[in-house]
């Protein structure tokens, strides 16, 4: 009967030292979840920040590149708009020189027929 009694003392034992262990373990293992979630919290928070920044800092690149693109159209446009005004200018200064041309060309026979009847 000692041998009964002295095992199942053992075994209430191994027992009570197998529920505290776990016990312990349970705790450490919920320390360590608890600082686990409180550091991806942090991390969380953390990057969310950086990301808010992030996306700040397209939304400022995106209208900086609005506002350029806008500058730039109503350069384009300007200048196209100076080209055509210079090619028509252009056009009406050879229309006249051509006329001039025209009557130098007619005023240079005239005057050749003039200089031929005086000899």
């Amino acid at each position: 009967m000692e041998l009964e009694e002295f095992k199942n003392s053992l075994t209430k034992e191994i027992k009570f030292m197998l529920d505290d262990t776990k016990d312990t373990l349970r705790g450490e293992m919920k320390e360590m979840n608890d600082e686990l979630r409180s550091e991806l919290h942090s991390l969380d928070k953390k990057y969310d920040k950086k990301f808010t920044n992030l996306e700040n800092k397209v939304d400022d690149i995106s209208r900086s590149v609005a506002v350029i693109e806008h500058d730039h159209g109503e350069k384009i446009t300007a200048l196209f708009d100076y080209f055509v005004a210079s090619e028509q200018k252009n056009e009406e200064y050879d229309s006249k020189h051509r006329i001039i041309e025209r009557k130098l060309d007619n005023h240079s026979a005239r005057i050749a027929n003039l200089e031929d009847f005086q000899k």
